[in-house]
């Protein structure tokens, strides 16, 4: 169950980190997000 949930965030994540793949900062941000996501869980 977690691991088929982390599957589907990841795949999400790399949807948005491709759209702002020319923004780093934007990036950056996305991926702290995405790692307190994953602390939260």
């Amino acid at each position: 169950k977690s691991s088929k949930h982390n599957q589907s965030s990841s795949s999400t994540i790399l949807k948005s980190t491709s759209t702002v793949t020319s923004n780093n900062t934007t990036e950056k941000y996305i991926s702290v997000s995405f790692n307190s996501s994953v602390a939260g869980n």
